[in-house]
């Protein structure tokens, strides 16, 4: 069997295309003559190019494929006597400021090849080593200095059977080495390999564009691995992919089966360079544009007559066949019919013994079974045989057809199962990538998806369960890395609760040198020194069902509120508690969220969709304005209210809305892993770069940053059910109420 070139390539598309622009084109032959000189390729990145040059740039390569296969262009040294004309007219794309190009133009004819580049583009050859594949480079990565010629020099050498060339952009060479490629075309096919690469690249989301080709020349014995019978080269391949455009991503489709290449036994003859001459006089270009013309085995008629006679007996064949297949069906509904009403009336004779029927019926029933075993006796030794091995033959038949079944569903269950284990790893990998380039909200959704298709393995094996639990593993430690739960030790400042059994507290708030422990279910509050760590109790015989405590800026007062506006204030230097006033913005309103910002009350109503703004009187508060421009339904649910300027909305569901001068603002929390479940606390303010968020269910304290992207998570061994925080030092330091003890953590 001759040598077989496979050809495979990948093509992800950036984000941001004015960064690296990728242009990929393969030209395969179909006329003979095209085939006596291989295969032509190109692969190009344009950094900070304009639109203008890009089609420049498309435009020569189809002008250098349409040189490369003109008819009356001799063989010899043709690819140099090409890009010697390019050159004269290729300097002007060198031109533009502040752009970059790195390309690779080449062919393959047979065992030959030639390459011709500028820049810094990735190409290596892989090749066998024995045991195993080796890589090395074909070019230098350090950027080419042509002067004004586009193409400097040419590096000619010779594949060898089992051999691979590997070519790329140089972005690709920051996700994928040459080694690393080597690696996988060890494990894996050449289109699975690619594949991978293209996924990896694809799940990044990188604003730069990425191209690559894999060539693979196959050893004698060696079948390809891409799924399909590759085109040998000697008798021609599929059609050239011509033109693609730069906005196109039809790169991904698949060419003709892969074209490989490896050097093996000449890897010392590979590296030949030879300068291409750049003063050869101008020749004249073909049009860009090749036609291609396909020979087809269907000859028509010599005239009319001869055509209108064959499509007469056609008619006359399809109307035969229509009248046919009519008479069959109705036969075979007759006989469906009739065979139904007969055994309709055997069971109901049978079943009723109507007219004494059942006796006959199975009268008839044993002489035609001795009938049976008569005609079985008479027949001859030789019939007997042959009904045998008949009968024995049909068995088999029947019996390997649903063996085939079982096979064909046992194959296609493996393929299920080894495709789901590839896509498992795939999003595993490219999470552990996003992570790399801190894009962790990219790596959360990744490694869900992951887990999420990880619990639907099949466990009925050994090998499938310890399968499972590997993948498992492998995919809790990343999720782990995601979650950065950090434990850190609590210090107990008070216990009330061993003082005070009575005591029900819920929510504390700082002030001075004080904790404040109170809770609605309570009639009292309590006041921690942190000094001397003693706890003062104060009746609440003013304001009922405390629910918020809120402490202004100069802190010189403590404002709580009932969820029924009751209000009223503590002084803690003189320990004076005193009953406040504050109007009601309308009858029956209760209070779902509350906070205090230039000395101003801020009160999130979700019954009337509003909040509140509250200025301070004589006597208390006034009866409030509408803050909010339009009233929002996004205040359904409000658990806790933040301020620092801008106003932050806690829901039970963990969703955070955010305001500002009185309309909302965009605002998602990014990267907490596990997600938000019924929240208890929300704080931040002015002096704070973070925003802290308390859960209770989960034992835990989130910080995220002010653009709600997660950056780590706090807990403690010692909290049981933690429901109220107060923080100070600029985060660096977090009181925390839980089951009537406070605890102080050094973040």
């Amino acid at each position: 069997m001759p040598s077989v070139l496979e050809v495979q390539e990948f093509f992800v598309e950036g984000r941001d295309p004015g960064k690296a622009h990728v242009l990929l084109h393969i030209a395969e032959p179909t006329a003979p003559h095209e085939k006596e000189r291989g295969y032509l390729f190109a692969l190009v990145e344009i950094a900070q190019g304009s639109p203008e040059q890009i089609q420049k740039f498309q435009e020569l390569i189809d002008e250098v494929e349409t040189a490369f296969y003109a008819k009356e262009e001799r063989r010899e040294y043709l690819l140099e006597r090409v890009l010697q004309n390019i050159n004269k007219k290729g300097g002007i794309l060198l031109d533009y400021p502040g752009s970059a190009i790195h390309c690779i133009v080449g062919t393959i004819r047979g065992q030959a090849v030639a390459l011709a580049y500028h820049g810094a583009p990735i190409a290596a050859l892989i090749y066998s080593g024995g045991e195993h594949l080796e890589a090395t480079e074909i070019i230098s990565p350090e950027p080419t200095d042509s002067g004004t010629a586009l193409f400097s020099e040419i590096v000619e050498g010779s594949m060898g059977p089992g051999d691979y060339i590997y070519v790329a952009t140089p972005h690709v060479g920051d996700h994928f080495t040459p080694d690393r490629v080597r690696k996988l075309a060890e494990s894996r096919t050449t289109r699975q390999s690619m594949a991978h690469i293209q996924k990896v690249l694809s799940d990044l989301g990188s604003d730069y564009s990425f191209g690559g080709i894999l060539f693979h020349l196959t050893d004698h014995t060696d079948t390809p691995r891409t799924g399909a019978q590759p085109k040998i080269m000697d008798n021609g391949s599929a059609e050239s992919l011509n033109k693609l455009m730069a906005s196109a991503r039809s790169t991904a489709e698949t060419l003709s089966p892969p074209l490989l290449g490896d050097v093996g036994k000449n890897l010392k003859s590979l590296l030949k360079k030879r300068a291409a001459d750049t003063t050869v006089a101008a020749e004249n270009l073909h049009p860009a544009a090749r036609v291609r013309t396909v020979e087809t085995n269907h000859r028509y008629g010599d005239g009319p007559a001869e055509r209108e006679g064959v499509l007469g007996q056609s008619l006359v064949m399809l109307g035969r066949a229509v009248i046919y297949l009519v008479h069959g069906l109705i036969e075979i509904v007759r006989r469906l019919f009739v065979g139904l009403i007969r055994a309709g009336q055997i069971v109901f004779v049978l079943s009723t013994n109507w007219r004494r029927g059942r006796a006959r019926i199975i009268r008839d029933w044993r002489l035609a079974a001795a009938d049976k075993r008569q005609w079985l006796t008479s027949l001859p030794l030789v019939s007997k045989i042959i009904l045998s091995c008949t009968l024995v033959l049909a068995l088999a038949f029947v019996g390997s057809l649903g063996y085939i079944q079982v096979q064909e569903k046992r194959t296609a269950s493996e393929q299920k199962y080894l495709n789901l284990i590839a896509a498992i790893r795939d999003k595993k990998d490219a999470a552990e990538a996003s992570l790399i380039y801190a894009d962790k909200t990219k790596a959360s959704e990744l490694i869900r998806e992951a887990q999420a298709l990880a619990a639907g393995l099949p466990q009925e094996k050994t090998g499938q369960q310890q399968t499972a639990a590997e993948l498992k593993t492998s995919l809790a430690q990343v999720a782990e890395k995601l979650r950065n739960l950090k434990t850190v030790p609590a210090e107990l400042i008070a216990d009330i609760g061993a003082a005070y059994p009575e005591a029900r507290t819920e929510k504390l708030v700082k002030i001075g040198g004080e904790i404040i422990a109170y809770g609605p279910a309570d009639s009292k509050f309590y006041a921690v020194g942190l000094a001397a760590k003693e706890i003062k109790v104060k009746n609440n015989d003013v304001a009922p069902e405390l629910a918020f405590a809120l402490v202004p800026a100069e802190e010189d007062k403590v404002v709580f509120l009932s969820r029924g506006y009751k209000a009223a204030e503590y002084d803690p230097k003189t320990g004076v508690f005193l009953a406040k006033t504050i109007g009601l913005p309308a009858e029956g309103t209760q209070v779902d969220a509350a906070g205090i910002y230039n000395r101003k009350l801020y009160l999130a109503v979700s019954a009337q969709k509003q909040i509140y703004k509250h200025s301070p009187t004589q006597t208390g508060y006034d009866k409030g304005t509408a803050w909010l421009k339009q009233t929002s339904e996004s205040l359904a649910d409000a658990r806790s209210l933040a301020i620092d300027g801008e106003i932050f909305i806690l829901k039970n569901n963990g969703e955070i809305k955010k305001y500002f001068t009185g309309e909302e603002q965009p605002f998602t929390v990014n990267g907490v892993e596990p997600s938000l479940a019924q929240p208890t606390q929300i704080v931040t303010n002015a002096d704070l770069k973070e925003i802290f968020i308390l859960e209770s269910s989960n034992r835990r304290l989130v910080v995220l940053n002010k653009t709600g992207a997660f950056e780590t998570q706090y807990t403690a061994e010692e909290w049981q059910s933690p429901s109220g925080i107060a923080v100070e030092d600029g985060g660096k330091t977090v009181y925390v109420l839980d089951a009537n003890k406070i605890y102080r953590l050094s973040l």
